[in-house]
């Protein structure tokens, strides 16, 4: 019979207990995968809800609303406060769960990451590393990326990552390096900054070289 685990199983319980109770829920699905699809989705969802839960005892996780976000954000060009110094302050959009955030800030401690991501369930995969890890350097935003200038003051940072983003092929306007989204970072970025993309989309690629050459 092939192996059986079943899905949000907790390392705290003794393997004598886990085995029986992957033998029960084995015997409810097995014949009917509606069972076990019911199960499966009911499992992620109290994974979901203990996310958004525990995102709110971090620190370093702001999640504002949309009326913060326009009434004015309190960080808005006071990042260095937070960060309680003015070094270099970088953001990655679109950042996920946060494993490339999470990677600048261990490979240059000098800088500081802030990662930006709407998906709650996402974000708290870095945001949970970098607390356990203990970095100081590292924050993020739970935010939709188009509200960019509600959250940042102007000239605040110094570098933009945008790592594999969404190609939206058929939706221009929402590509990350779309006029509207390049106008904003502009807005954001110091002098000499570097906006850098990564992507394994060709469309993609060549939607931003023509944007920029335009």
């Amino acid at each position: 019979m092939k192996s059986f685990r079943a899905p949000g199983y907790c390392r705290c319980v003794s393997p004598k207990k886990r085995k029986v109770k992957d033998a029960i829920i084995l015997y409810f699905c097995r014949n009917n995968p509606i069972n076990y699809l019911f199960y499966y989705l009911s499992v992620l969802t109290k994974n979901k809800l203990e996310r958004f839960a525990e995102n709110e005892t971090f620190p370093h996780l702001f999640q504002p609303d949309f009326d913060a976000l326009q009434s004015g954000f309190e960080l808005k060009g006071r990042w260095h406060e937070f960060f309680e110094n003015d070094h270099p302050i970088t953001l990655e959009l679109g950042c996920g769960k946060g494993e490339y955030t999470v990677a600048l800030a261990a490979q240059y401690p000098q800088d500081n990451y802030i990662g930006i991501d709407i998906k709650g369930a996402r974000i708290w995969r870095g945001a949970k590393t970098s607390f356990d890890k203990g970095h100081k350097n590292v924050a993020f935003v739970r935010m939709r990326i188009d509200s960019i200038l509600n959250a940042f003051g102007p000239q605040e940072i110094s570098g933009i990552w945008i790592t594999f983003p969404d190609p939206q092929p058929k939706k221009d306007r929402k590509k990350l390096t779309s006029p509207m989204f390049l106008n904003r970072y502009a807005q954001l970025l110091r002098p000499d900054s570097i906006l850098h993309l990564k992507t394994d989309s060709l469309e993609f690629f060549e939607f931003t070289l023509e944007t920029i050459a335009s």
